[in-house]
């Protein structure tokens, strides 16, 4: 049979067609990335295990899960059949590390075999640390044992004594709960942080010694005008000195500083005490009066007697002895040294010896009483005494009067008056009295009268106002303000202004008033108490009324926008240094909107992307209105829309979604029941093997090119029913605003190379330094740090520590390394030129391990991958610790890195921080698939080896 070799060549290139359409094109299994967790004990964890074929949607995927820790649940998604739920709570006790394997596998078709993906995760769960707690608790016992309780220095009311205990009760249970969390621990160490603090607050540090200095000040008031002597009103030098000496050992009391409440109280009881016997030492006054009133009268009746036997006559012994009696009352009432004792007792011999007189009368016998005294009244009193007088009556006969003082009968006496002495104060007593004839005849007829003591009489002046001076001023008025003195006795102070007096008041203001703008008045306060008292002493102030101020105030400094968002844009200012400023009026786009004493507003409710103008003119205290209007301009921040979003050609199974976005939207990410769908870059999205008759509802959420996210919109859409044969309809949905950035990288890594993994979220914002900060053990990449040029959103910078040499990276660097790592900042094409400058990393190295190598700080440099070769980064240390050194570096850009020692330094160096950052740094942030089988390829090539070789061979034998 003879064959062509044209045709010999079709039959080859149709089997190549078909061993390419049966084998080549083969699906690929992908378990979504979990990474490793990390929680403390009684901390729950849950999360999604989900897988899928990007080629083949409709196939079936099966789970299991290795090494499921004891406790930890893994059930199949109530509402995604390639999704399952991971939970774990794990107990008091169960602290350590768990490595658990997921793995998803789905059917082959045909001859094909089954396709195995698998997820190894290291789940570390952290031993509740209550260390810090139970030493806090111990500390906070401790103290609460030493307190003592009372009101003196350095003791403790009980009531604070008790709350503390509370709190230490509070904090132990923490500590006793074999169900607490991390969190629970550390809150009830700074709860029982803020009990002790409050604890120490209430420790009684001083004494109150008002009362003390209160007595002092009296008892000082009471002997500084005590007079020394013997006359009346004067007191004994002795009793003055006694009293001197109380006086300096109650100040002693009030002078120390670590008296007790009981020292303080005892030195107020002990001044008292000395103030009543320097009280009563005080000499009475002498009062003569009454003695010279019986001498007078008895001088008169001696002279009138005549010697006789006859009646009405008297014995010559009779009127011998009543003028010597007479003498001896005179020397008395001559004597300056006579005391009011002495007094009294010649008045009593005086009258002994009248009587006596009288009853030597020669009389015949009379039965008739006398008249009663007439006009009987109060003459005068004090303090401690009342005097009172009367008429006596005009009978020749009448011989004296018995006298009763509140019922009680106290003396005989002829005198017209008598003085009631030692009486208290402000009390009320009767006097009454019966007369009496020479032949001792009582007329029984009492004749009465009441009188009261006087109150003492103060004579010392209250205390001088303080802290005098205007409270504030006006054009036409000026308000003057201070403070009354503190005596008991303190009634009002009397107010001179401009040297005339004007009003009496017991307030603590006056306010002059219809005064001439730019005049200047003085105001001058005496103090009066309720006795009349007036302090001499004048305390003044003096005070100008203002001028009208008709100068406007400075405009505003330095107006610029300190922050924009979608909807609000924050302008800041400097007001000016005027010191009436008062405050600023605020014009947006020329509406006036408000009146603020701030240097800040913020503008809301504002569409994004739209340019905005503020003005702003200042107003002083007067109302004076600079109108000269500061203005500055800024824009919302513009964010990616969805304008409109629609379901069309629904049927059974499937839905398309078809949106409008604007012009600045990059990629819209679908997201379905909290679990994301794709990341779409067109204005269409089908979603296939669903559900007949089911509503889905769906969330699509716009990203710009730079990560930052956009309004998310919503919209629920329900499959066709079987018997409406899976027409395409169509629906409209409504939107919702949400808020949101770009987020981080996936891995690229082989898992068995990533020893750790860390990440860090920051919002990144146009002109402001960000900073991220790794803190996870086994972590040295301290932070990173850049200047964002932009307004980005939410980004996320992730670390990765690898066991070796990234897989990205052909060759190696030079030195010695101490770690490789890889650093990512945002998503592909986020770390540009365009986006940040001035990136930094801080990082440190273990000195064991420099000492070790035998280098110092200085030899320590990170090295950058580019791509193409290793860049030598500026390194410089900043610190360094027992165990640590760290340093800081400037890169270019992010990529994998190494920490290594360079000596000498043979790559080039790089400080120049604008350079641009490689595209390499974009490529190796896109997801990197498996690598397809090649084994089609070697086979294929065998066969066409085989037909040319055949199909020579048999044009050889024709």
């Amino acid at each position: 049979m003879r064959i062509k070799l044209s045709k010999l060549v079709c039959i080859g290139f149709a089997l190549l067609l078909f061993l390419i359409s049966a084998g080549i094109s083969a699906g690929e299994l992908v378990i979504t990335h979990i990474g490793d967790k990390t929680i403390g004990e009684n901390e729950p964890l849950t999360f999604n295990v989900a897988a899928g074929d990007d080629e083949n949607i409709n196939a079936t995927i099966t789970f299991k899960v290795e090494n499921l820790p004891e406790g930890a649940t893994f059930n199949p998604h109530p509402q995604n059949p390639n999704t399952y739920t991971f939970s774990l709570t794990p107990g008091n006790g169960t602290a350590g590390r768990y490595q658990v394997t997921f793995i998803a596998t789905i059917s082959g078709v045909g001859n094909d075999s089954d396709s195995t993906e698998t997820e190894t995760i290291m789940i570390i769960v952290k031993k509740v640390d209550k260390t810090n707690l139970l030493d806090v608790i111990g500390a906070a016992t401790e103290k609460l044992e030493d307190a003592v309780p009372g009101n003196d220095i350095d003791q403790y009311p009980q009531t604070a004594i008790d709350t503390f205990r509370r709190a230490i009760t509070t904090a132990q249970a923490v500590a006793d709960s074999t169900r607490s969390t991390q969190t629970q621990v550390d809150n009830a160490i700074s709860s029982l942080g803020t009990a002790e603090a409050a604890f120490d607050a209430a420790r009684i540090k001083s004494i109150d010694k008002s009362s003390l200095k209160t007595a002092i000040a009296q008892a000082n008031a009471k002997v500084v005008t005590a007079a020394s002597g013997n006359e009346g009103g004067q007191y004994p030098q002795a009793a003055i000195d006694a009293f001197k000496a109380a006086i300096a050992v109650a100040q002693g009391v009030a002078d120390d500083s670590n008296a007790t409440n009981a020292e303080v109280s005892q030195a107020v009881t002990a001044l008292k005490a000395a103030e009543a016997a320097f009280d009563a030492a005080e000499i009475p006054s002498v009062d003569k009066s009454s003695l010279l009133s019986a001498i007078s009268a008895a001088s008169s009746k001696a002279g009138n007697a005549v010697a006789g036997i006859e009646p009405g006559q008297y014995p010559r012994s009779a009127i011998n002895a009543f003028n010597d009696a007479i003498s001896r009352a005179g020397s008395v009432a001559d004597d300056r040294g006579a005391t009011q004792s002495e007094v009294n007792q010649a008045i009593n011999e005086l009258k002994a010896a009248e009587a006596a007189f009288d009853a030597a009368e020669i009389i015949y016998v009379d039965h008739t009483p006398p008249s009663t005294v007439s006009n009987l009244r109060e003459s005068g009193s004090g303090p401690t005494w009342i005097r009172w007088t009367w008429t006596i009556p005009s009978d020749s006969d009448f011989s004296h009067v018995k006298v009763y003082l509140d019922g009680v009968f106290v003396r005989d006496t002829s005198n017209s008056f008598y003085n009631a002495t030692g009486l208290a104060p402000g009390t009320v007593h009767a006097i009454s009295i019966e007369t009496v004839d020479v032949s001792g005849n009582i007329n029984p007829s009492l004749v009465s009268d009441s009188a009261a003591s006087k109150i003492p009489i103060d004579t010392v002046p209250p205390s001088s106002v303080t802290h005098l001076n205007e409270s504030s001023v006006g054009l036409d008025w000026i308000s003057w303000t201070w403070k009354n003195p503190n005596d008991a006795d303190f009634q009002h102070v009397m107010v001179y202004f401009d040297g005339d007096f004007v009003t009496n008041t017991s307030d603590v203001f006056y306010n002059a008033i219809g005064l001439t703008e730019g005049t200047t008045h003085t105001i001058m306060i005496k103090t009066v108490d309720a006795s009349g008292n007036i302090n001499p002493r004048t305390v003044g102030d003096s005070a100008t009324t203002k001028i009208t101020d008709r100068t406007p105030p400075g405009t505003v400094t330095n107006i610029e926008e300190n922050n924009v968002g979608p909807s609000w844009i924050n302008w800041t200012w400097i007001n000016p240094n005027d010191p009436d400023f008062s405050n600023v009026r605020i014009y947006i786009d020329g509406i006036f909107v408000t009146n603020t004493p701030d240097s800040y507003y913020n503008a809301t409710g504002l569409s994004n992307g739209i340019e905005h103008t503020i003005g702003i003119e200042t107003v002083d205290t007067s109302g004076n209105i600079n109108s000269t209007r500061v203005s500055d301009q800024a824009a919302t921040l513009k964010i990616p829309v969805i304008l409109k979003v629609e379901g069309k050609n629904i049927r059974t199974s499937s839905i398309t979604l078809e949106w409008d976005a604007s012009d600045d939207t990059a990629t819209v990410q679908i997201i379905l029941d909290g679990l994301v769908l794709a990341n779409v870059t067109g204005p269409t999205y089908i979603h296939s093997d669903l559900n007949s008759s089911t509503t889905y509802n769906y969330i699509l959420v716009p990203f710009n090119e730079n990560g930052l996210q956009g309004e998310a919109v919503t919209i629920s859409l329900t499959t066709s029913s079987v018997s409406s044969g899976g027409g395409g309809g169509s629906s409209r949905g409504s939107s919702s605003s949400s808020s949101g950035g770009g987020g981080g990288a996936g891995s690229v890594e082989d898992f068995e190379n990533v020893a750790l993994k860390d990440v860090d979220n920051a919002y990144v914002r146009m002109n402001e330094n960000v900073t991220y900060k790794f803190s996870r053990a086994g972590n040295d990449i301290q932070s990173v740090s850049f200047y964002s040029l932009k307004n980005s959103g939410e980004i996320t910078s992730t670390i990765e520590i690898l066991n070796n040499r990234s897989k990205l990276v052909q060759i190696d660097p030079e030195g010695p390394v101490y770690k490789y790592v890889n650093i990512w900042v945002g998503k592909a094409g986020f770390a540009t030129s365009d986006n940040i400058r001035d990136a930094r990393v801080e990082f440190r190295v273990n000195n064991s391990w420099m000492e070790e190598m035998g280098v110092n700080p200085e030899d320590v440099k990170l090295q950058r991958y580019n791509g193409t070769i290793w860049e030598v980064l500026s390194t410089n240390p900043k610190n360094s610790t027992m165990k640590y050194t760290t340093f800081e570096a400037q890169t270019p850009g992010f990529s994998p890195f190494v920490i290594t020692s360079t000596v000498p330094l043979t790559s080039p160096l790089y400080s120049d921080m604008d350079t641009a950052v490689t595209k390499f740094d974009d490529l190796v942030m896109e997801k990197i698939q498996p690598e397809k089988s090649r084994i089609w390829t070697f086979i294929i090539v065998f066969i066409l080896i085989g037909i040319f070789a055949v199909g020579y061979e048999y044009l050889k034998k024709e």
